[in-house]
């Protein structure tokens, strides 16, 4: 049995190299062409059609992730999602499945799935194009103590957040934010003293950064809570079935309106209100997890 789903699990991972290799090579093509002839127009059908290709890369590893696991998850998620409305979608994080969970239960029934990623990632082999001829949002990551000596990263970092953010101003689009800005594990959690058993402090100037680039866009925040109930949560072991015991809960919270018109950066009465919408979403959600390894 453990030398077949070896074998499994090698097969897999080599369809899902080989998938990737293919709709890569096609997001290259559209890659050379947007190089080569840059012309506004030809920029914006360049992006759509990459966005369409990633979405049928997304397809093809969902077959297979069916055929593995058919229907042993235990999900639950809003019935009245919308692909021509814009969200917010933000997750606990304690796995590189996370993303392809998310991938796989979101594709097509949202707007185009996004996510703020660091700069360094534009680099990546086949990836890192990929990302940038999706109109990713790049954010570069600074120490504390960078940040102290050099307030002025942050700003820039926030007004090029911004400036990419702008060109959703016309498109819907869904917006992923892992909002512990790094996967959990016990020793970060006790590091940073987190309030919450299950979750490290989250982060929210992303979100916030969002709201107030694009005033009004966003409507409605994907608040989706992951829990592995198998400690085989690596790729390898979801590749190999033995990641089947996974739960995920998703809901609709309303974005508060007169968070569309306040200033997070420069207003600290709207970034302690902010902070404090984030908290309480948060601490539901570590209540959440305690209730679903509970039961």
């Amino acid at each position: 049995m453990y030398i077949l789903k070896m074998v499994m699990g090698g097969l897999i991972y080599c369809y899902l190299i080989i998938n990737t290799l293919i709709w890569s090579a096609v997001i290259y093509l559209f890659f050379i062409i947007r190089i080569a002839f840059p012309i506004p127009y030809l920029k914006k059908a360049t992006v759509y059609l990459s966005s369409l290709t990633v979405e049928a890369w997304i397809g093809f590893n969902n077959f297979i992730i069916r055929l593995i696991y058919r229907d042993c998850w235990d999900i639950k998620l809003p019935e009245n999602l919308k692909r021509d409305e814009s969200y917010l979608l933000i997750c606990n994080h304690q796995s590189s499945l996370d993303t392809v969970l998310i991938e796989f239960l979101f594709n097509k029934k949202v707007p185009f799935l996004k996510f703020f990623i660091k700069s360094q990632l534009i680099w990546l082999p086949l990836i890192g194009v990929c990302f940038w001829m999706l109109d990713f949002p790049f954010m570069k990551r600074y120490s504390r103590k960078k940040l102290k000596l050099n307030p002025a990263l942050l700003a820039a970092n926030i007004q090029n957040a911004k400036k990419t953010l702008l060109k959703y101003e016309n498109n819907s689009v869904t917006l992923i934010n892992f909002l512990e800005g790094t996967r959990f594990s016990s020793d970060k959690h006790d590091k940073q003293n987190s309030p919450y058993k299950y979750l490290l402090k989250p982060q929210v100037g992303g979100v916030a950064t969002a709201i107030g680039a694009l005033p009004g866009k966003f409507k409605s925040v994907i608040n989706v809570t992951i829990v592995y109930l198998n400690p085989k949560r690596s790729l390898w072991g979801f590749l190999t079935a033995e990641s089947k015991k996974i739960v995920v809960r998703a809901d609709l919270i309303e974005i508060p309106v007169n968070f569309h018109k306040g200033d997070y950066q420069n207003d600290r009465a709207y970034k302690k209100e902010f902070r404090n919408w984030i908290n309480d979403i948060w601490q539901k959600k570590d209540e959440e997890i305690k209730s679903i390894l509970s039961g």
